[in-house]
């Protein structure tokens, strides 16, 4: 896969509010009702939290117990498509 395409996929990939608190919600553009898994990487590259979601087109997934700083979510849909975004968490 090009740049390119790697880059208009995560330009499917909607999450808000970014800085977030608490939760952060997750749309894939054109993906309602795929399943998935959401992953969160925290900036030194571990998995701090994942969620098997049922709807990626729309998700939520809590940010509770973590702490501030710059996270990546990635979402990987069950037919091996992937979204990936960075946001912050604020407290």
């Amino acid at each position: 896969m090009s740049k390119q395409d790697e880059k208009e996929l995560d330009n499917q990939l909607r999450i808000y509010p970014n800085p977030a608190i608490d939760d952060l919600n997750i749309q894939v553009q054109g993906r309602n009702g795929a399943r998935g898994h959401l992953l969160i990487f925290n900036n030194g590259g571990i998995l701090v939290r994942q969620k098997r979601c049922s709807d990626v087109g729309q998700a939520m997934i809590s940010l509770e117990g973590l702490s501030a700083g710059h996270y990546i979510i990635v979402v990987e849909m069950e037919n091996n498509e992937h979204f990936t975004k960075g946001f912050e968490i604020v407290k």
